[in-house]
């Protein structure tokens, strides 16, 4: 029974551990801003992390803060992850049912989620649960699912948790050959990866089990290596299992006096810590120790906790196991068979059913217990039935050929299978990084082409800034040419007009010659205001020209300057009218800018 508990911090395998008291308490002042659901999950994340391998007060606390946001947050993806994070909680806490509600409601909101991450490891988390519940059907078709997801995300950390439940699965199966493939293979993909995670000291921590339960001598150097990596990370909790799994190796050598020692080092921490089920653990182990040691006092006291704390409604089956076999070992070797008996046979009820691989050595265990028991009762009849079922168990175990298998299994792996394994992994890096590096050429190139294309954009802004600079001067040079020349022409048309008014001023002339030259006056006055125009675009380009209203009788204006037509209109035989209705209203008008709107229109 010392191994009943495999793997019981792998519910937490993905949790990064060792955040100190001033991370902590800055955390905790980011929570007390934060104002969204997102940042407050992230907050609450990195603190239940880190309290749930040092206070489980402490963890509750923030626990129930996350189950809140994930009952009121209207965000999917983290009310999922909220209700996965809030389980481990429970799991750690003994609370299984309550756990396996959370997960699974965690597991119903994935619906057609591509979230492949945290599918993993909601699968990751079913697939322990099942096999909490005994249902290993479910166990292995979890573990499979997880490992399927978890290679969908290309993440290697989430990868290595799922082969580490893989490898639990053929170890409660007493397959350790397999087993052992898969903890090598966790193994590899940490070494790839140069990284240190708790799933690698958990591997190395049942690397240890197989090699404990061989009585190899390799089990100590594996559990040291463990203990190192748990120290690394910050995890307390990791770094005590690690001792705890000494005194077993010590135990299952029958060297009482170092077990005793080693798991008594742990108490303090798992009474303080207040994981239960972890606590159940220890004692079942000393009390175990001491009965053999024939310190039946200490292991009354454990006995009387224990059985207190098993006694809890919803307490993991397994803890109550292990709990009742401890018990009837130490009633065994007290020789008070009758109570041997009733616990021993409680505990074979609540091991998994003799028609599964799993817990072979388990139920070997409890049989050759009750075999003695009987004996001691001097109920042989009862002792030949169930020493028939130890022998039966027995031949199951064939401990023997797998140690010989086992042995060589590990040598094999650890020269070729290891070797391509790195190989292979070695090489999907190696594509990883060449793939940064094309993603690197390519940004590189691209900014090449946008330099380029600044560049050409650059200079032709340049051009067409030099392009406006020249037509501006050439526009300036045009401006200057005009009003030089529309001066040069006001001279000589100055001139014509003088003769023009003389002779109109003379009565003598006839009307004909009247009529002749008012129009050759009208028509030079015409060609002034054309050359008064010209001076005026120079005045508008120069910005210089000005309005002058004046509130005058517009209709009057457009009648006068459309009858200095008719006489071009008779001379060139086009019917010419004009009819303009006329009203005294007067209105503001520029009169010399209208005067060249209408003469320039007709």
């Amino acid at each position: 029974m010392k191994y009943f508990f495999v793997l019981f911090l792998f519910f937490m395998s993905c949790f990064a551990f060792g955040q100190n008291d001033q991370k902590l308490d800055s955390l905790k002042h980011k929570l007390s801003l934060s104002n969204t659901d997102t940042d407050t999950f992230e907050i609450l994340d990195q603190i239940i992390r880190a309290y749930l391998t040092k206070n489980m007060d402490s963890t509750r606390t923030y626990n129930d803060e996350l189950l809140k946001l994930a009952k009121s947050t209207k965000n999917l993806n983290v009310a999922i992850k909220g209700y996965n994070l809030a389980s481990n909680y429970y799991y750690y806490n003994a609370q299984l049912d309550s756990c396996l509600l959370l997960v699974k409601k965690s597991s119903f909101m994935l619906s057609d989620s591509e979230d492949y991450k945290i599918k993993s490891d909601i699968y990751r988390k079913l697939s322990i649960l099942s096999r909490a519940n005994s249902d290993f059907e479910a166990y292995e078709e979890y573990a499979r699912l997880s490992l399927l997801e978890a290679k969908k995300s290309d993440e290697w950390e989430l990868i290595s948790s799922s082969l580490l439940v893989l490898g639990n699965i053929f170890y409660n199966k007493n397959d350790y050959s397999n087993a052992l493939k898969y903890y090598l293979k966790v193994d590899s993909v940490h070494t790839v990866n140069k990284s240190q995670t708790s799933n690698l000291s958990l591997a190395y921590e049942n690397i240890a089990l197989v090699y404990s339960e061989l009585k190899n001598k390799k089990a100590l150097d594996y559990l040291d290596k463990s203990k190192n990596v748990h120290e690394k990370l910050g995890n307390n909790s990791g770094v005590y299992n690690c001792i705890r799994l000494k005194g077993n190796f010590y135990a299952n050598q029958k060297d009482y006096d170092n077990a005793i020692k080693y798991l008594s080092k742990t108490i303090p921490f798992y009474e303080s810590f207040g994981e239960p089920n972890k606590l159940i653990e220890v004692y079942s182990e000393i009390i175990l120790a001491y009965a053999q040691t024939g310190n039946f006092q200490k292991a009354e006291k454990l006995v009387k906790k224990g059985l207190e704390i098993t006694s809890q409604t919803g307490f993991s089956q397994f803890g109550l196991n292990s709990m009742q076999f401890s018990t009837g070992i130490f009633y065994l070797e007290q020789s008070n068979y009758e109570k041997a008996i009733d616990f021993l046979k409680e505990a074979e009820s609540t091991v998994p059913s003799k028609g599964t691989d799993y817990y072979l050595r388990e139920r070997k265990e409890i049989t050759e217990a009750l075999k003695k028991a009987y004996f001691g009762q001097k109920d042989y009849e009862k002792a030949f039935t169930t020493n028939e079922r130890l022998l039966v168990l027995i031949d199951s175990l064939n401990i023997q050929n797998k140690e010989k298998l086992t042995t060589e299994l590990e040598t094999k792996y650890q020269t070729d299978k290891k070797e391509q394994e790195i190989t292979l992994l070695t090489s999907q890096n190696e594509l990883a990084e060449q793939q940064k590096k094309n993603q690197r050429n390519l940004f590189l190139g691209g900014l090449g082409i946008t330099t380029i294309a600044g560049l050409f954009l650059f200079i032709l802004y340049r051009n067409r800034q030099k392009t406006n600079t020249k037509l501006k001067e050439l526009d300036k040079l045009k401006s200057n040419f005009f009003a030089n020349i529309s001066h040069e022409f006001r001279t000589p048309l100055t001139l014509i007009a003088d003769p023009i008014n003389d002779t109109l001023n003379d009565d003598s002339i006839s009307d004909k010659k009247r009529q002749q030259f008012t129009v050759a006056k009208q028509n030079s006055e015409r060609l002034l205001s054309l050359v008064n125009q010209v001076l005026d675009l120079s005045k508008i380009d120069a910005g210089q020209l000005k309005l002058h209203v004046q509130n005058a009788n517009v209709l009057k204006l457009i009648s006068a300057l459309s009858g200095s037509f008719s006489y071009s209109a008779k001379q060139k035989g086009i019917s010419y009218l004009v009819n303009i209705k006329q009203t005294e209203e007067n209105l503001w008008f520029d009169k010399d800018a209208l005067e060249k709107i209408v003469v320039n229109l007709l």
